[in-house]
């Protein structure tokens, strides 16, 4: 289990990492397949690395030891910063939930297994890419997630806030609701001005035809007041002819002074009329 040659040769660390769980595995697998590990801490210069191994076998076969790479996650943190624009996360898992690396970094993450979450429970059994809407296990913040899976022991997954996702249609929805406000109000103040100026058209007709119906009845009233007139004349023509030849009869002098009263009055009345009609000018009294 210690190395025998690393990148840092000729000063190798005298280390030992027989009890490294893909050391081990290598040791009881006969398979030469590549395996990823999960994330360490490396004993030698005491960063974090994710291990890619392979077995290594003597000539008859048996085990001979494993070759190791070690990858550090910043790598994939520096190469996601540079492909990622805006707020969110890329993330990498092994297949079995641990996280592997992540931009933006979250040191204690690292390593973790988020294999109950809904994404390793419910949507990779079902589909090995998807989009879907949910809450971050890290700090439980609204995200929009895109996952696939790359082979069987890695999965990517990019996730965007909601805020950011939402913020677009948030600001256009507003524009449109304020757009459509402002609308409103054109057509409700140019609806108040319809309904007011329908009211002052109708106040004026109604004017209108109450002028015509007055005039109609003044043109009416000249008439009477005309021939009215023509009667009346008639009338106080004939007491006047009348009373020299009733000279003495104190009873017919009587009636044609009645009469003659009422002839009178008929004339006021016939004045009241003309007035009406506007043929003269009023002059109010009490």
């Amino acid at each position: 289990g210690f190395i025998s040659h690393d990148t840092d040769y000729p000063s190798t660390p005298h280390v030992s990492l027989a009890d490294r769980p893909y050391f081990t595995l290598h040791q009881t697998n006969a398979s030469t397949a590549p395996h990823i590990g999960q994330p360490l801490l490396s004993r030698s210069v005491g960063v974090w690395f994710i291990s890619l191994t392979q077995r290594l076998n003597s000539s008859d076969g048996k085990f001979a030891g494993v070759a190791v790479a070690a990858v550090e996650p910043l790598y994939f943190e520096k190469f996601y910063r540079e492909v990622w624009v805006g707020n969110g996360a890329i993330s990498l898992f092994l297949g079995d939930g641990t996280l592997l690396a992540r931009a933006p970094q979250v040191d204690n993450a690292i390593g973790h297994s988020f294999a109950s979450t809904d994404l390793f429970q419910n949507q990779l059994p079902h589909s090995d890419t998807g989009v879907s809407w949910g809450a971050s296990p890290l700090d439980g913040i609204r995200l929009l997630a895109a996952y696939r899976r790359v082979d069987d022991n890695l999965v990517m997954l990019v996730t965007m806030n909601e805020d950011d996702v939402m913020r677009p249609w948030k600001d256009h929805a507003l524009f449109s609701i304020g757009s459509a406000v402002v609308l409103l109000a054109v057509l409700g103040a140019m609806a108040l001005l319809l309904a007011r100026f329908r009211q002052r058209e109708a106040r004026a007709k109604a004017l209108l035809d109450r002028a015509q119906r007055l005039e109609a009845t003044g043109r009416f009233a000249a008439g009477i007041a005309h021939d009215f007139g023509n009667v009346v004349r008639v009338v106080r023509s004939s007491v006047t002819l009348l009373r020299p030849m009733l000279a003495g009869n104190q009873e017919a002098e009587n009636i044609l002074l009645a009469t003659s009263q009422a002839v009178e009055a008929s004339r006021a009345m016939i004045d009241q009329l003309l007035l009406f009609a506007g043929n003269r000018e009023l002059s109010p009294q009490p």
